[in-house]
């Protein structure tokens, strides 16, 4: 009986791996709303998905300050904007080597 369970469970990890994860980090979510509360589940989720961005700005070897700051100008309006380029695209973050 434990066996098949396995099994099964085994199956459906194969077949349905997404769904599988996305049961899971819902159901955490849920509990972790229920036990420490809305934002303060929101707080740790928006560090976690911080520390995942670092994280993953780190293996690629990329300039994470750059990237963001990129990112930040391509949302944000014009006035606030420290250092713009002549072009949409253009930020004047990076340097010509």
């Amino acid at each position: 009986m434990k066996a098949k369970i396995i099994e099964e469970l085994l199956r459906l990890w194969e077949e349905h791996r997404g769904a599988c994860l996305g049961l899971t980090a819902g159901a955490v979510i849920a509990i972790a709303m229920l036990i420490f509360g809305f934002w303060q589940t929101m707080f740790v989720i928006f560090m976690a998905l911080a520390g995942l961005w670092l994280g993953n700005e780190y293996d690629s070897k990329a300039d994470a300050w750059l990237d963001l700051k990129e990112t930040l100008a391509r949302f944000l309006p014009v006035r606030y904007q420290r250092f713009r380029g002549t072009n949409y695209t253009d930020y004047g973050f990076r340097k010509e080597r």
